[in-house]
């Protein structure tokens, strides 16, 4: 058990996993909600509790919350290691709200990034540039995790530290990253390496966000069967049925599409590599979770409104600038935005939102490997 608490920010799925498994292997986690949700976050705040079950390992706990808060301050001003679990569309709000309670020495983690770590330096740049703080981001979340009442959770895969490496099993050449902005700051994530030692640091962010597997799957899954999602209304399984052969192969064409762009930044190739999306969906194919994983219910999902906003957008336009095509990608983009009525291009992440669009490509892996 370490000295100080350990600050949750979320009250999504992931928030409550990690709030659970922190707490279940003896550390005080501070469980930190924004109040614009706290109505979906009273059941905890007057509980203090959190259960989870895993579904493989059929292993119930009861979490004890050391302290349950919509107070930024209360959260985080006791702590050193901040875990951020929202989705990417959450990040700008609970970045804005953290940044004035920020002290020097504190590590930020967000899980996952999606280029999140970009985004809140230059916030940082911008309102408190004295401030100190260690920025990181992982390629992917540590477990697939679903709320399923007031104060409930349940984890279908994954890894947590009370879930126990056992939980892993099975999951094959699945890939877990992270890094530092900048990337010689690594050494300071270690207190959630300790945690979560299936994560792996990489040479730098842009190569954690660019192996976020779900901007691989979702959106093209979701989007070729945008049909079937409509038609079925909630009674459809993405991996199960929705990723035949030929939906696979255009998602091997998106995944070269990437790899390209990791090759130029310094990453080698993609962590899923070649025939990984096939493997996936034979994982579905061939394995009980195929019957519990339903979703998406609706186009309005976030496989469509985080997935293309904030990870198939940046990825062009570092295509775009590095001189790599990425045909599949900006197509996507273009349907994704056509489906739900929105212009990804314009209210998604963006080169500009992140710093990086004055940087050629020198200059932008000197910015996120040395700070420079």
């Amino acid at each position: 058990m370490s000295n100080q608490p350990i600050a949750v920010l979320g009250g999504g799925a992931q928030g409550h996993a990690a709030a659970a498994c922190l707490t279940l292997v003896g550390e005080n986690v501070n469980f930190y909600e924004h109040p614009q949700f706290k109505d979906a976050f009273k059941t905890i705040l007057e509980n203090k509790t959190v259960e989870i079950n895993n579904w493989r390992l059929e292993r119930v706990g009861q979490a004890r919350i050391h302290k349950v808060t919509t107070d930024m301050e209360e959260a985080i001003s006791d702590v050193k290691l901040i875990i951020l679990a929202v989705p990417s569309y959450g990040q700008e709000l609970f970045f804005n709200t953290m940044i004035p309670y920020l002290k020097d020495g504190q590590a930020v983690i967000i899980i996952p990034g999606n280029f999140g770590s970009l985004r809140l330096r230059k916030l940082l740049r911008e309102k408190a540039p004295e401030r100190k703080v260690i920025i990181g981001e992982t390629n992917t979340t540590p477990c697939g995790a679903r709320v399923t009442g007031p104060g409930t959770v349940r984890t279908v895969w994954g890894f947590g530290p009370w879930l126990g490496p056992e939980s892993y099993v099975d999951m094959g050449p699945r890939k877990c990253r992270i890094c530092a902005l900048p990337a010689k700051d690594t050494y300071a994530l270690e207190e959630f390496r300790k945690f979560y030692p299936v994560y792996s640091p990489v040479r730098n962010v842009l190569v954690v966000a660019l192996n976020n597997q779900g901007l691989l799957m979702h959106p093209v899954g979701t989007i070729l069967n945008a049909g079937r999602i409509e038609y079925a209304k909630g009674d459809f399984r993405l991996h199960y049925e929705g990723r035949k052969a030929g939906v696979i192969r255009v998602e091997e064409g998106v995944r070269e599409e990437i790899g390209a762009i990791v090759s130029l930044l310094g990453g080698g190739e993609t962590f899923w590599g070649k025939g990984y999306t096939k493997w996936f969906a034979n994982y579905y194919e061939t394995r009980p979770i195929k019957f519990s994983a339903v979703d998406p219910k609706t186009l309005n999902h976030r496989y469509i409104t985080e997935d293309v906003p904030y990870g198939l957008v940046p990825i062009s336009e570092l295509g775009e600038k590095l001189g790599v095509a990425t045909p599949l990608i900006n197509a996507f983009i273009e349907i994704g935005s056509r489906i739900n009525q929105e212009d990804y291009r314009k209210t998604g992440r963006t080169l500009g939102t992140l710093g990086l669009d004055k940087l050629n490509k020198d200059q932008m892996i000197k910015f996120v490997e040395e700070g420079r």
